[in-house]
């Protein structure tokens, strides 16, 4: 398969992801958070536990971003000058950002139990902030997914390897090497090895 053509058909994979699931359950888990957290700013129903969680002002900096970075990987194109390494950083930080938003989802699971009847902690249980937790929970799997299928599909094709898919098994991948790359910057370097 000539490059041309592995440059179509990588074209394809990433347009192609700009109506996956993943993507657009990761913006909708972020949208969702984001009025959760707006919810939860104009309630006066504040528990004490939930003191030492992330500030709202992190989840809802980390909802947007993440909703733009869903954007970014959508309308990623090949050909733009935006890099793929810095959509690859946002989406991460992101991604780590709001597993810290939805830390405190184990307090409020054992609060949670404890007003079922399950004796532990003791029965306050913040209901809002429970709700954002969870669907930030919800966000950055979805996110986390949708960065790991980014990451796959948008692998520049003029590096050392490449990645194309086995016609017999859509299982497997195959890895080839760009020999013209290595031809061009590699061997000269071992050339010059060769002949002090």
């Amino acid at each position: 398969m000539d490059s041309n053509n592995r440059d179509i058909i990588r074209e394809e994979v990433v347009k192609g992801t700009g109506s996956s699931f993943r993507m657009l359950a990761a913006m909708a888990a972020c949208t969702l958070t984001l009025v959760s957290v707006s919810f939860q700013l104009f309630s006066f129903d504040k528990a004490d536990y939930t003191g030492g969680f992330a500030p709202l002002g992190v989840t809802a900096f980390t909802a947007h971003s993440a909703v733009i970075v869903v954007l970014m990987m959508i309308g990623w194109n090949r050909r733009q000058p935006l890099p793929r390494l810095m959509v690859l950083i946002l989406a991460w930080g992101s991604s780590l950002l709001l597993i810290w938003s939805s830390a405190g989802i184990v307090f409020d699971v054992l609060r949670t139990a404890d007003v079922l009847g399950i004796p532990g902690l003791p029965p306050i249980v913040d209901w809002i902030g429970f709700g954002t937790r969870m669907i930030s929970l919800i966000a950055v799997i979805f996110l986390a997914s949708s960065t790991v299928h980014f990451q796959r599909v948008s692998l520049d094709p003029s590096s050392y390897v490449y990645r194309d898919k086995d016609p017999n098994d859509r299982r497997r991948v195959i890895i080839h090497v760009n020999l013209e790359k290595v031809e061009k910057e590699i061997l000269p370097l071992f050339a010059s090895l060769a002949n002090p």
